[in-house]
């Protein structure tokens, strides 16, 4: 009988994302004051963050400057799945973040609606998570039942 897809850690939901989000900010947190584990730790919240941006909408990643600061650093050194062609992007979120107008959502005019599939993906791998595709998982479930596999 085939493994049960759920061996892999769970991606975040709509329902979960909060919470994940609370964690990885806080982790970040506490790595900056132990100068240790700084880049995974903000390798996280981006990838929560990217996330959060999937399931709710741009508008979402704007409720902390912590969140705006991983997406606009991960444009500028074109990395979390975002390539070179977004560091213009990047450059100008930097700029919102210093002179505060990322309060006002005019962020919103300058990243696209949705994150990139790459994005998706780097965020996927990051954290370690799977997401099973609907006839996977359907398989799966019949080879539970009917204790079949291919």
């Amino acid at each position: 009988m085939l493994a049960f897809a759920a061996q892999a850690q769970d991606c975040p939901t709509s329902e979960t994302i909060g919470l994940h989000i609370g964690d990885a900010q806080l982790a970040v947190a506490k790595a900056k004051m132990d100068e240790r584990g700084v880049k995974e730790a903000e390798d996280q919240l981006a990838a929560y963050t990217i996330f959060k941006w999937d399931l709710w909408g741009r508008a979402s990643i704007g409720t902390s400057y912590g969140e705006v600061k991983q997406i606009a650093d991960c444009h500028t050194e074109a990395r979390c799945g975002f390539s070179a062609t977004y560091i213009l992007v990047g450059e100008k979120l930097e700029g919102m973040l210093v002179d505060g107008s990322w309060r006002t959502s005019s962020y919103q005019d300058v990243i696209p609606t949705d994150p990139p599939l790459t994005a998706i993906n780097w965020a996927k791998e990051t954290i370690g998570c799977e997401v099973p595709k609907p006839g996977e998982l359907a398989d799966q479930m019949s080879d539970l039942i009917f204790g079949t596999s291919d």
